[in-house]
Formats: structure tokens, sequence, C-alpha cells
């Protein structure tokens, strides 16, 4: 194997500064177009030209400022410290400028380009951007800093031949990636068109009217959610102070996700607010949990933790009267694409969007006898089982996916040391 050389990024790269610009320069539209740290994917380390920004045409931008073929783009400076550092190779010369939190890497001699990009989507380069930014409040890096780091360098030919063999395998990968993201979706689009299916009354009427009742097969009723449930509550309105620690778990809309609870991020209150609070709202398990407030508005869950906790106005309790439906039957139906059309024509608000009680209340539900339920409950939940087991398996080749992709870069870029 050719002998390998390492070089410091300073010595084969010039640094460019993006554009500064203020905001009263930015317009509608024009042919002065920046690009900011939002068109870097993350997650692909390319250029996403999704929400560009324009600046005034009188605007006079230098030509060292647009990016141009074999460079690459760098992102300096974000909210965000996992955006910082992140690349994307520029592959054609764009028309395009570059904003001033963005910097570009422009080769000294010939090189390719491709070929450090790729090492810089390596781990090494992100741990030693992660070293560079583990101060508290370091959101920016400099030149001065990224000039240190060291990448190994073959002769061209060699560089040229591994981006090949690279661009080859993760061309692989990503394929295998897209059809188990494409798999994963059909999934769980098969198991909306069977909810869809199964509760196909609903499907064609969200909202009661005089020829609905004729409508539906024999046993099924229209009731409002008010008709078929014992009490139907939500959590305090006050803000109680949150505790990192304490007596009662504190539950918002935030804790409850579509395939249950979450108590990754939960705070607690104290004992006499929770009292206060618990007499208003008393949930059980087996009790449902619908999100009234924000934008997962409509979520609905049955509460599987068997000891008592707080709740936010955020989120409904609702108790069912076991005579006339199951809670699993309540669940599906809420998490319908129905009901929660009929829920969107009653929300309030336009960014923040939310269900009074009395909205939740009137909701209508297309009622089939216990019998039907039972039966309708039992194909979803196997369904569910197969679709979560499919589910389980696609993330997992998806992460798989992108560790082999690290593998494979480790092993090559270690292959000259």
């Amino acid at each position: 194997m050719s002998k390998w050389e390492w070089k410091k990024l300073g010595e084969v790269y010039d640094f460019t500064r993006g554009l500064t610009y203020s905001k009263k320069d930015e317009v509608e539209s024009s042919s002065n177009c920046i690009l900011r740290s939002n068109n870097i994917d993350l997650q692909t380390n390319s250029i996403n030209l999704d929400e560009l920004k324009y600046i005034k045409d009188e605007i006079d931008i230098p030509q060292e400022k647009y990016v141009r073929k074999n460079t690459i783009l760098i992102c300096m400076s974000n909210g965000s410290k996992a955006h910082l550092g992140k690349v994307a190779y520029i592959d054609k010369d764009y028309d395009f400028a570059f904003g001033g939190f963005m910097g570009l890497l422009k080769p000294k001699c010939e090189i390719n380009g491709k070929f450090v990009h790729l090492y810089l989507c390596s781990d090494e380069y992100k741990n030693f951007i992660k070293s560079l930014s583990d101060g508290a409040n370091i959101n920016n890096l400099k030149f001065d800093d990224l000039r240190k780091f060291e990448i190994p360098f073959p002769p061209l030919s060699e560089q040229k031949r591994i981006v090949k063999f690279l661009d080859e395998e993760f061309s692989k990968i990503e394929t295998l990636k897209t059809n188990a993201e494409t798999n994963l979706k059909n999934a769980k689009e098969l198991f909306e068109t069977t909810l869809e299916k199964e509760l196909n009354p609903l499907s064609r009427h969200s909202e009661r009217s005089e020829e609905s009742s004729a409508d539906l097969p024999s046993g099924w009723e229209w009731k409002t959610l008010q008709d078929i449930c014992r009490k139907i509550v939500d959590g305090t309105h006050n803000s109680p102070p949150n505790k990192a620690k304490g007596d009662y778990q504190y539950i918002t809309a935030k804790n409850i996700k579509a395939d249950g609870i979450d108590l990754s991020d939960v705070t607690y209150v104290s004992k006499e607010v929770h009292k206060e609070i618990f007499a208003r709202c008393n949930p059980e398990k087996g009790d449902v949990l619908l999100i009234k407030d924000g934008a997962t508005t409509g979520i609905a869950v049955i509460n599987t933790l068997d000891y008592e906790f707080s709740l936010l106005s955020s989120v409904a309790l609702i108790k069912v009267d076991k005579t006339k439906i199951y809670e699993k039957t309540l669940v599906y139906l809420l998490n319908s694409k129905a009901i929660y059309k009929q829920m969107r024509k009653k929300m309030d608000g336009a960014a923040i969007t939310r269900l009074t009680l009395e909205k939740i209340k009137a909701l209508q539900i297309p009622l089939p006898p216990l019998s039907v339920q039972k039966e309708i409950v039992a194909r979803l939940d196997k369904l569910t089982e197969n679709v979560k087991r499919l589910e389980t398996n696609y993330k997992q080749i998806i992460a798989n996916c992108d560790e082999l992709k690290k593998s494979i870069l480790k092993q090559t870029f270690q292959g000259g040391n």
C-alpha cells in the first residue's frame, strides 16, 4: 500500500468566512441566495436546498463568498452544539453565497475534496469538534483551532480509488436503509388502513345526521363521548412548581406519546399540591388519557401506571362506562383518522391547538355492541403487535446501516496508519 502522510487541515486548505448582512437586507426573493446552517443536513452531511434565504439584489457579493466546486462548506456557529462543525461537499459551482455563521474550505493544492469530506464525516473529526466545544457556552468554532485537525493523506490516485470504493459501498447501504424505511412506512400505513376499515362507519360519518344511523351496521349506534363515559375531566389549570424530585409525578402532554406514557422527562409535585390536583381528577390504571392542548392534541393512550400521579390541564382523563364501551375500543377510535378529523373541526387556536372539555364530550362515536368491540379490539391488538415487531426490526436495520457506514469509514482510513 502507498505510504500515507498526515497533514493538518490548515496545510491543505484556506478558510473563508461567510457573508455578513443585516436582517433588513433580507427579502422574499432575489438573485442573491444565501446558504445557512440549516442548508447542511446533519444526518447525510450534504447540501439541503430547503428554506433558502435571499437578500437584496443591490448588495454586491464578493466572488469569494460563493460556494464553488471541490470546496467544503462548514457550520461555524449554531445554537445547537450538535450542528457545530457539520460539513457538506460542494460537487459543482452554485450561484449561492454562504452566510456569516458558515465557513468555506478551499484547497490550496491538488486534492480530492470528496476524500477530505469523507474524513470529516468520521468519528475522529466529530470527537475533535466535541473537544473544541465542550465548554458550557461554546457554540462557535475558530479556524485557528480547525486548522490543527490532522488528516491522513494517500497519493491522489489512492484518494480517488477510496472515494470510488466508499461511494459504491455507501450506495448499497443507502439502498438497504431506504428499503427498510419504506417497509416501516408501509407497515404503519397498513395499520392505519386496517383501523379505518374495522371502524368503517366512522370513516363514512364524522358527524351525526338523521340518515347516519340507518347506514350503520346492525347493533351500532351513534353516541356522544359523554353518553358512554362516567367521567371526563382535565388536570389542574394552575402551574404547580416543578421539582426534580418529589412525592408525586406530574404528567403533562409531553409525557403522552403515541405508543404510551413516556417518563424519561418527568417532573414532580409536593404531596400538598398533588392532593389538590387528585381531588379534581383521580387517574387509575386503565383510564384513557387524551392530549387536549398543544401540537400533539388528539393522541390517546391507556393509563398503564398503577400508582397515583398528578395531571396538567393539557391532558384529559376519561373514565369509560364499561357496560357500553371498552377502554381499548375508545383509544382505537380516538386515534383514528375520522375522529381526528372531527377533532380538528372543534379545535381552538391556530398556532397552538386545543380542545375544550365540552367539545371532547360532544365528539360523535359510532358505537358497536360489546361483542363486536371485543372482536375488533382482538384483531387490532394482533395487528399492533405485528407492526411493533416489524417496526423494531426495521429500526434496527436502519441503525445497523448507520453503524456500518461508520465502521467502513473507520476501517478505510485506518488502512493507511
